[in-house]
């Protein structure tokens, strides 16, 4: 009897303790980094190559402000070359002059803003020849497909990012349509873990026949792989049951700057959906 007085009194208080609970709407203030953000991958590929810096926010929902007037260089050891913003889309440099990044190169890359200078560098790898990706037919819709297979998400000897535009807005019928063109990235890591394995589906993109595909696959640097995957857990990866506790993405860039400054070898290949 006594067991049971102390199972019902416990019941009571966890009922009433329950009922007296509040919601609190309470936002707790995140303190936001005086820092820059630099997202800037150099290629092998004969252009002005970019770099993009903004400023760092309080959540991933947030636009990020432009980093505006800042002096930006980028050197092989050897020669530089000052980058000039956009006017058009400010925070966005263009190196002055176009150049394809060398195998096996190390570049620099130098920002001072606001009073405060940020270095970084990275080495480009080679990259191997790549695999046509494959798409097939929609399930619901024989007139529209999908993508198929792109690559393996592990590979002990090799990293790559697989970066898929897909554009369709050319063809008859669609000139008009709100959503004609579509990016999707897919990664092969050295590391195989759980949360990469059973991180949430994708959103399938359809696309008609004609629609025009350009794949593009990057080398990767061991420590730009490690910085990936760090922001794949923290963004697409999440909402699974292996959630990883969320932290700070590691970076490369010096004096408390965010990002990652990163040299890749790319090879590309132009698919028409027949």
């Amino acid at each position: 009897m006594k067991k049971n007085k102390t199972i019902l009194l416990i019941l009571i208080i966890a009922i009433i303790t329950g009922g007296c609970e509040e919601k609190a709407d309470k936002v707790f203030p995140v303190d936001v980094p005086d820092t820059i953000v630099v997202e800037a991958i150099l290629t092998n590929e004969n252009h002005n190559q970019e770099i993009k810096i903004t400023r760092p926010v309080a959540n991933q929902n947030q636009t990020s402000a432009p980093a505006s007037g800042a002096e930006v260089t980028l050197s092989n050891g050897n020669q530089s070359t000052e980058c000039t913003e956009s006017v058009d889309n400010p925070g966005v440099y263009f190196s002055d002059i176009s150049f394809s990044a060398a195998l096996g190169q190390t570049y620099y890359l130098s920002i001072i803003f606001e009073g405060k200078k940020y270095t970084s560098e990275s080495t480009i790898v080679p990259v191997l020849p790549l695999n046509p990706l494959t798409y097939i037919p929609s399930n619901n819709n024989d007139s529209l497909y999908k993508i198929g297979w792109v690559a393996s998400d592990y590979d002990a000897e090799t990293q790559n990012m697989y970066e898929i535009e897909i554009d369709w807005s050319h063809l008859p019928g669609y000139q008009n349509a709100d959503s004609t063109k579509a990016k999707l990235f897919y990664y092969t890591f050295k590391t195989l873990d759980v949360i990469m394995l059973f991180h949430p589906d994708m959103e399938e993109v359809f696309f008609p026949k004609g629609s025009i595909i350009i794949e593009r696959k990057y080398s990767l640097t061991d420590d730009y792989a490690e910085y990936l995957r760090a922001l794949n857990a923290e963004t697409v990866w999440q909402g699974s049951l292996f959630d990883e506790a969320r932290g700070n993405l590691p970076s490369n860039i010096s004096n408390g700057g965010l990002g990652f400054f990163a040299a890749c070898s790319v090879v590309t290949d132009t698919i028409i959906v027949e």
